[in-house]
């Protein structure tokens, strides 16, 4: 791929694209922060299992 195939394709995909709706923003954001959260949580439980079972 050359530097002008490049250009056009990077043109068409750009061309294509949309932005996201309000709606598909905050959808996202929630996904994003309740994996956060969920890992977090699944953190900070072992972190206390093993301080129950090992006593650090």
């Amino acid at each position: 791929m050359n530097l002008s195939e490049f250009i056009q394709k990077t043109k068409r995909i750009l061309y294509l694209s949309k932005k996201p709706t309000r709606r598909e923003v905050r959808y996202g954001l929630q996904m994003n922060l309740l994996a956060i959260v969920l890992l977090g949580l699944v953190t900070f439980i072992i972190r206390i299992l093993f301080w129950v079972i090992i006593g650090l």
